[in-house]
């Protein structure tokens, strides 16, 4: 419950006290191994998937894949650059591109109707 009397503490914490994330809606399990524990994920995320995963990939078809290919298209499959604080800079100037780039598409269309 407290590790104020552990004679460990200095080794395992930095902390004043000891602090646990314990989720409500996740089902608890006794987990011996971490290959257990990793079982016990994939089969969470595979009655997710059963349960949510239809309507979530329509959704993804529509919005954030063609966002993800095209980028992948233009020579984001990889970032060159280490560093959250980078691949943040180089991902937003990706976006920004790709914005502009469907900006321009839109004026072009737009001129066009107005032309006709």
């Amino acid at each position: 419950m407290d590790c104020e009397g552990c004679e460990l503490k200095d080794r395992c914490t930095r902390g004043k006290g000891r602090r646990l994330k314990i989720y409500q809606s996740a089902p608890q399990k006794s987990v011996e191994t971490e290959q257990e524990r990793g079982q016990i994920l994939i089969e969470e995320l595979n009655a997710r998937m059963e349960k949510d995963g239809p309507e979530m990939m329509q959704w993804r078809r529509q919005t954030v894949e063609p966002t993800n290919a095209h980028l992948k298209q233009h020579g984001l499959s990889r970032f060159h650059v280490r560093g959250l604080k980078r691949c943040s800079a180089v991902l937003t100037i990706a976006c920004l591109a790709h914005n502009l780039m469907k900006w321009k598409v839109r004026e072009a269309t737009a001129n066009i109707k107005l032309a006709s």
